[in-house]
């Protein structure tokens, strides 16, 4: 990005340079054609001719410098805020190896979203001054980096990994935001640009209407001479008229430079991203093309809604069994209720309990536990329909909601949940061989007028029965 940036300035500077070149060459032919004109008897005062021209070419020249000095400034401020990058990437990257390295506690975890909430917040505030178009938007964001940066100094002091880094932010204050300083003087040198322009547009406003006084002049006193007179006016006219859109045009330029390059629909595309909530891999993706900052902040945005997305699959998944974990199950019973206001119909509700589950968790161990639990719950999933939510509550406890579900067709399908399980055998070595059944218990309400909880309640109720009878069947 930084390359890149330097190629976009230089590019810019060859504009600029150009432009300047233009100006001189126009502004010399303009004083050659004034002087040939006074030598021919016009009553033309070349010395505020070549008074307004010379003002012009020397704000021309402070423009050009300006105007110069500023993408310098700016292409400086990106360095050094990719040096701040750098730095910033480095502490949290520290704190995550200390992080890993250690048991984490409760005090750790928050210690850790503490710290990667600030070192964001401070990149941000960064990435945003650079683009900040006047100087109450930097100094907002100056303060936010500052601040920020002060939270961190204690929370990095408390890790050891990063005591490296604290002499940084031990540093002055003005050291760390050097970045906001550069960027205020591109600020500055950019508003002093816009100054010199219209006080550039007015000499050439005044140029031009000293050169049509004389034109009338010369008009009356050669009258003889009109049509001659005339054409060499048009000349001195027409130069003038091309200063001022020289002049606008480097505004025009200038603005559309700093302003209107880079942003645009890439930026819209990418608020759009922040606003929403990804359900799948496709909703990561963020079509920005481009190589700039715009781009890499698109990338970044990209991976933080693919952390996101995991996340919300962490949060929703049981991770030993890949079922839907209890608050899962919570969050689809609340949206089943709903729809039986809607639409009354019958759920039935199943508790499903491994037989013996402790004493094969204490005769073989937890791995064949574990691995005994994952074996169920695949076998269940696959005796459900898609509309059929299947989860686990903790332990060796299952549960599965069947909408639009009687009683006769509970028991159905419990028995073929049953019987599956039943026929499922963990053969941990030729000699050893685990048979697995399970217990059983249902219960048919009806959503809207019985919460989900009772209806947990009854089939938990019907689940003890099963046990009592014998186990290995369904009540």
């Amino acid at each position: 990005a930084l390359q890149t940036n330097r190629l976009i300035v230089a590019q810019r500077q060859k504009k600029l340079t150009d432009s300047y070149i233009s100006i001189g060459k126009l502004l010399d032919d303009l004083e050659i054609k004034t002087s040939a004109i006074s030598l021919e008897g016009g009553e033309i005062n070349v010395l505020t001719v070549n008074s307004l021209s010379q003002s012009i070419r020397s704000l021309s020249q402070i423009v050009f410098q300006v105007i110069n000095h500023s993408f310098t400034k700016e292409d400086q401020a990106r360095s050094v805020a990719a040096s701040e990058f750098e730095i910033l990437e480095t502490i949290r990257n520290d704190f995550l190896d200390a992080y890993t390295q250690q048991n984490a506690t409760v005090t750790d975890d928050v210690l850790f979203a503490n710290m990667q909430d600030i070192t964001i917040c401070m990149v941000f505030s960064i990435k945003r001054a650079l683009y900040a178009e006047t100087l109450q938007q930097l100094k907002k964001q100056e303060d936010e980096f500052l601040l920020c940066s002060e939270k961190l100094m204690p929370q990095a002091s408390e890790n050891q990994s990063s005591l490296t880094h604290v002499q940084w932010l031990n540093t002055a204050s003005e050291q760390r935001s050097r970045v906001f300083e550069i960027k205020r003087q591109v600020l500055i040198l950019q508003a002093s640009a816009k100054k010199y322009l219209t006080e550039l547009d007015q000499l050439a406003d005044q140029l031009t209407s000293l050169t049509s006084d004389y034109r009338q002049l010369i008009f009356r006193r050669f009258q003889t001479t009109a049509d001659a007179a005339i054409v060499q006016e048009k000349r001195t006219i027409n130069l003038a008229v091309i200063l001022n859109i020289i002049a606008a045009t480097l505004l025009f330029i200038f603005y559309w430079m700093i302003v209107v390059h880079g942003f645009g629909n890439r930026l819209t595309i990418i608020s759009q991203a922040m606003r929403s909530i990804p359900t799948s891999d496709s909703d990561t993706k963020i079509r920005v093309s481009g190589r700039d900052e715009i781009a890499a902040m698109a990338r970044a945005l990209e991976r933080l809604l693919e952390e996101a997305l995991l996340t919300h699959q962490m949060a929703t998944i049981d991770h030993l069994t890949q079922v839907n974990n209890r608050a899962s199950f919570f969050t689809y019973a609340e949206k089943e209720t709903e729809r039986s206001k809607r639409r009354p119909t019958e759920t039935c509700i199943m508790m499903i309990d491994i037989d013996h589950f402790k004493h094969i968790n204490d005769t073989y161990g937890h791995d064949v536990g574990d691995k005994l639990l994952s074996s169920v719950a695949d076998n269940c999933r696959k005796c459900t329909r898609t509309i059929d939510v299947f989860a686990r509550l903790g332990g060796d406890e299952f549960t599965l909601m069947m909408p639009d579900t009687d009683l006769v067709s509970g028991r159905l399908a419990a028995e073929r949940l049953r019987q599956r399980i039943e026929e499922l055998h963990l053969e941990l070595t030729p000699e050893v061989i685990i048979k697995v059944t399970t217990s059983i218990g249902i219960s048919v309400v009806n959503l809207n007028e019985t919460p989900i909880e009772t209806a947990l309640i009854q089939a938990d109720k019907a689940l003890y029965l099963a046990k009592i009878c014998g186990r290995n069947q369904s009540k």
